[in-house]
């Protein structure tokens, strides 16, 4: 899915976990540990240490994710 790097819990993430929405470059799953119900993880497929290395073609992806993830967990509660 992402660069693999092997101590990156995103981009290996656990087999069991399912990925709720996916685009070319973003990802989405819920939270092991939530806080609210839907809380969920938006993750960009390229390896970054943080937001602000992402490109801005990238961060505009994760922003339209919220928008699409929040679409989808309005329609399952």
């Amino acid at each position: 899915m992402k660069d693999k790097l092997s101590d990156c819990p995103f981009c290996n993430p656990d087999s069991d976990r399912e990925v709720i929405i996916e685009t070319t470059e973003v990802y989405c799953m819920y939270d092991m540990f939530p806080v609210t119900q839907g809380h969920s993880l938006i993750i960009p497929k390229r390896h970054c240490a943080d937001y602000f290395e992402l490109t801005l073609e990238e961060q505009s992806a994760c922003w339209s994710m919220v928008n699409t993830v929040k679409t989808h967990i309005d329609r399952e509660v």
